[in-house]
This record gives C-alpha cells, structure tokens and sequence, in this order.
C-alpha cells in the first residue's frame, strides 16, 4: 500500500524526537528509538550472560553442533548448504548496492528473495536441532535487557517502565507482548522508508540550509543520536553528494517511492564505468537511466539513426560496428 505525506510526517516527527509512542493495557508509553550506546550495552549484556550460560555447563554452538551430526539429529550436508546460502546472499546483497538499473535491481532481488527464503527455512530447522546453546541463551537474554531499556512511562524518557526487579517477575508472556509491540513500534523505519524520507522536500528543505554537520541539524553530539537520525542524515549527505555532482533530485517523490529509490541506487560515477565497448549505452537500462548515468548517453536506436543514416536496414556487420566491434 502506498504510504501518503502524512506517513512521512509522523516518521520524520518520531525520527527528530528520538521515540514513538505505543499503547499497553490502554495507556501511551514511550518506546525509545535504539542509538549506539544502546546496542553497546546490549553486545556487553550478552558476553556477560555467555559467561554465565559457559559456567553453568551449556555447550556453545560450535561443541552442540559437532554433537548432532556425530549422532545423526543434523547432517553435514545441511550445515555446507546453510553456510553457501550464507556466501551467496553475501554476493547478492553487495551486487544489489551497485546496481542503479531498475530491470536489474529487481531480478537480483528476486534471486536474494528466493535464498532468503531457502535459508530460513533450512536455519530454523536447524535452531530445533541445536536446542539451547551458550549463544541462543545470551542472545535471549541480551535482547531482554535491551526490551527494558527501551520502553519509558515519560516523553523525557527518564523513568522506565519496569525497574530490573519488576521486570525480572513478568511472565513469559509479558515479555512476548513487550518484544511484538517493540517490533512493531519500531517496523516503520525501515531503510526503504528512511531513504524515500530523506527525499522528500519536508526533509531537504532544513537539511540543504545546515552545514554539513549533524550537531547542526539535531542539535546534540552524534554519539547521543539514534541510528534511525544518523541513517536519515547519512542518506540526506548522499543526496545532497549527488545533487551536487548535476544529478537532479526526482520529481514527486511520494507519488513514485518506487522510483525514487531507484535513483538512491544509482552511482554518480556511473558515467565513467561505461566501457568503450558497450557503445555508450547501459544494457537494461531505461532511457530515463542512461540520462542520468550520462547525459550524453543514446539509445541504440539513436545512434544507429545518426551513423547509418539514410540507411534502410542494417546487416550484422553494421549491428556489430554499432556495438564497438571492429569487422
């Protein structure tokens, strides 16, 4: 469904407050959005509680792993397929980044979609094998901690919503409520959203009059940002990068996110990545594209209407010289 002006307000709104509000048990609280002092604590919170699962006798991954294969509950095979997939979905996404041609970002996405898909499935068949390991309790344990330190009663976000022993004595249950409402409190500000936002004239329109320099822009040191404001401002210095180099921002973001982020992928140098052979043209790529890449870009119709002009039809000598092959 596409997503209107008033979504990007409100994601901007939360992005430049540094939280959301979610209700439970029919009353607003306040979910604090994740900076990098949070996910330091967290990394600390799990090497602390992978000690503790290590002396209370739980097998790390690695030990657990050896075990079911040696007798059986998982196969060697299975495990060289997880680790390819792994391999393979690597590649795809750091092809994916390079990309700018709309018809080729979407077949790539279609094969990291099919492996993510294939890994999924054969990694959860794998957690049921390996049961709890050293790794899986302090990763439970980790993003527990994380759930406290996230949820406020006030929008200053000083006092939290459970203190460590209040928080130790919710049920179960509780706790799944608390991680599904942090999942969703937190599901709009994706990298997909963040980048359509930054954009948007709401956005640019403050962000083109500030230096290049985030205190400026939020008004506090970048070690207290979000990671949601350092990846909108990051992507806002991409854009204004882009602009600069005589690449015009797309017309009507909101009414095209689609296309707006096809631009986001493309790469400004792009120009000069277009080997003599290729004839100057970008294979796949759209009229629209190859402006962009280079101005001067023309179509294989173009250019075969200016160098074989008069000409009715052309025979393979002339499709080759076309392309840069010297026959």
């Amino acid at each position: 469904m596409r997503k209107d002006s008033s979504f990007y307000k409100k994601l901007y709104s939360e992005i430049l407050l540094g939280y959301s509000s979610v209700v439970l048990k029919d009353r607003a609280f306040y979910l604090k959005h994740i900076d990098s002092l949070d996910s330091l604590d967290q990394s600390r919170a799990y090497a602390i509680n992978f000690e503790y699962a290590k002396a209370k006798g739980l097998q790390q991954k690695k030990e657990k792993l050896d075990f079911v294969i040696a007798n059986d509950i998982w196969t060697k095979e299975k495990e060289n397929k997880i680790s390819s997939l792994e391999d393979s979905l690597e590649r795809l996404h750091a092809t994916q980044k390079k990309l700018f041609v709309q018809a080729q970002r979407s077949q790539n996405q279609k094969k990291i979609d099919k492996l993510t898909s294939e890994f999924a499935l054969l990694n959860s068949e794998r957690l049921e094998a390996l049961g709890e390991t050293c790794e899986t309790f302090a990763n439970k344990k980790s993003q527990e901690a994380m759930i406290r330190s996230l949820f406020f009663k006030d929008e200053s976000l000083k006092e939290r919503l459970y203190t460590k022993e209040e928080f130790d004595d919710l049920e179960h249950s509780e706790i799944s409520t608390l991680f599904i409402l942090m999942g969703k409190g937190l599901a709009e500000f994706t990298e997909k959203n963040i980048r359509v936002l930054s954009l948007c004239p709401l956005f640019l329109n403050s962000f083109f009059l500030c230096p290049d320099n985030a205190y400026n822009f939020y008004g506090k040191a970048v070690s207290l940002l979000s990671n949601n404001q350092t990846s909108l401002y990051s992507n806002g210095i991409t854009v204004k990068d882009y602009a600069s180099k005589g690449h015009p921002l797309p017309d009507n973001v909101l009414d095209d996110p689609e296309k707006a982020l096809s631009w986001f992928s493309f790469d400004p140098d792009a120009k000069n990545k277009i080997s003599d052979k290729d004839g100057g043209t970008i294979v796949g790529a759209t009229i629209e594209e190859m402006k962009r890449a280079d101005p001067n870009a023309k179509t294989i119709g173009q250019m075969a209407k200016e160098k074989f002009k008069g000409k009715k039809e052309l025979n393979m000598q002339d499709m080759l010289n076309l392309h840069g092959y010297e026959v």
